[in-house]
């Protein structure tokens, strides 16, 4: 089961005896974080809304009510955001019937959350039918938010296109997801809808600049994995404007797209240097940093500069910054500009 559905805390609100059973159930694999007690809380009203505020921050708070799903809709109504930031919330009535994926089914995990609970509780004699009905499932198929999610695309940003997306194949549309071969070996897959011709949707998922690996093949959309990682070193005090025209040249020169970047990674003496920190929040990117003496493992891999070790303790820093996240081959390839210099990896997964 996947991890992120696994490791959320999941607080719980039942209301009888029997309800109270199906939890007690579900404690054996669920990571359940609090129970809603009437004598210890507030309210219902307030326990929900802290639960919507947790999420808000953490993404990894679940609510499960085990009664009427009336109930969960009237409690959760006054706090609903977006898909982006509301919680999953799952229904399931107190004897245990149906599994209700009622709230963030695909980004939050409500889809995947109802049939592991399913699994959890049919050996303890329960029908547990999980009840999906978003578009993409009932048809079989993968939303694609969760392709996405798999990938590091972020979400916010896409809204509108993934709206498309869905809409086209809950009429009945084919999708086509073709993967930048840099990012992925899984090449191209399809999905085929059950009913009706919409045509096929073209989407793209990517590191690099779709000229340099689509090439005339059409795209309708083109998603960009945050993936990227640029190990880069800089002179004190560059200039933000001269950084970032020397970035933009060095993806330009190997392909990527700056949609792509999600770490900007150097060295620990660089930790308050303006430039970098404007550039990972112009990116909105990580700006993570090493002590000198995790760079040296990497030192003897990359062509160094007796005066960048007598500056900063090693002879060379984009490289090596970048090779210690990503551990890719291709941050071997250095890119020297004025001022600075850039290397360019991949995140492990």
């Amino acid at each position: 089961m996947n991890s992120e559905i696994k490791g959320k805390k999941w607080h719980v609100v039942s209301f009888t005896h029997s309800g109270k059973a199906i939890a007690d159930c579900l404690k054996q694999e669920l990571n359940i974080h609090q129970e809603y007690d009437k004598y210890k809380h507030v309210s219902l009203g307030r326990f929900v809304e802290d639960v919507f505020e947790l999420n808000g921050s953490t993404r990894f708070e679940g609510l499960l009510f085990i009664g009427a799903a009336g109930i969960a809709v009237r409690s959760i109504a006054p706090f609903i955001k977006d898909k982006v930031s509301d919680p999953p919330v799952i229904v399931i009535d107190d004897q245990g019937f149906y599994i209700i994926s009622l709230l963030s089914g695909h980004l939050g995990g409500a889809n995947l959350s109802a049939k592991w609970m399913s699994l959890l509780l049919k050996p303890h004699g329960y029908h547990a039918e999980p009840v999906i009905t978003t578009a993409t499932d009932i048809r079989g198929l993968l939303g694609i938010e969760e392709i996405l999610k798999r990938y590091n695309v972020p979400i916010e940003p896409n809204r509108e296109s993934i709206k498309k997306i869905n809409m086209h194949i809950a009429n009945g549309g084919q999708l086509r997801i073709e993967f930048d071969p840099l990012l992925t070996s899984e090449g191209t897959i399809e999905f085929e809808a059950n009913h009706g011709d919409g045509g096929m949707a073209c989407v793209g998922i990517a590191l690099r600049k779709p000229e340099t690996w689509i090439g005339n093949r059409r795209m309708d959309h083109v998603f960009y994995s945050k993936t990227l990682v640029v190990g880069t070193g800089c002179k004190k005090g560059l200039d933000f404007q001269n950084y970032k025209t020397e970035l933009l040249e060095a993806l330009d020169e190997s392909g990527f797209s700056i949609e792509s970047v999600g770490i900007i990674s150097s060295i620990s003496i660089k930790s308050e240097e303006p430039c970098l920190i404007e550039t990972s929040e112009w990116l909105q990117a990580r700006f993570i940093c090493h002590d000198v003496n995790i760079l040296k493992a990497y030192e003897a891999q990359f062509e160094g500069s007796d005066f960048v070790k007598k500056q900063v303790g090693v002879s060379a820093v984009a490289g090596p910054s970048a090779m210690v996240i990503s551990e890719d081959h291709l941050a071997q390839t250095v890119y020297k500009k004025t001022g600075c210099t850039f290397a360019f990896g991949r995140m492990k997964k």
